[in-house]
């Protein structure tokens, strides 16, 4: 089975999920945090902020193409990280609330540091044909 797992086929398929995963431009959430609080996600629900989707039960992200008043609807937001000893642990929670763009998408965790950089590399590589 592994006979036919070459480099070249490694990178064929790393190059075919690195244009699964990278998108250039802005993002449309920015990741706030993973939170395991319950009564905090069940408070951040009952607020019902169209600007906040929560993931996969616990990953918090801010939506800025709906974020009305940035200020405001930081302030609103920042209250209830507060109340629950969080504000402190998001020094830059005010910049969730304003269009992003993709910096970086990870690819891999926990990987033999060898092939991890092989991984950096390609994605270098492959970054700058696409954006030439």
């Amino acid at each position: 089975m592994l006979s036919g797992f070459t480099t070249g086929v490694v990178y064929q398929l790393i190059q075919s999920r690195l244009d699964q995963r990278i998108q250039i431009g802005i993002k449309q959430r920015n990741y706030v945090g993973y939170f395991s609080n319950e009564p905090f996600l069940e408070a951040l629900k009952d607020l019902n902020l169209p600007y906040v989707t929560i993931l996969y039960d616990y990953y918090v992200y801010i939506e800025p193409a709906r974020v009305s008043n940035p200020d405001r609807d930081s302030a609103t937001f920042k209250n209830l990280l507060s109340r629950f000893g969080y504000l402190e642990t998001l020094p830059n929670i005010d910049n969730q609330f304003y269009p992003q763009e993709n910096r970086y998408v990870r690819i891999i965790a926990d990987a033999n540091p060898i092939i991890a950089q092989m991984v950096r590399e390609l994605k270098t590589q492959y970054y700058r044909e696409r954006t030439i």
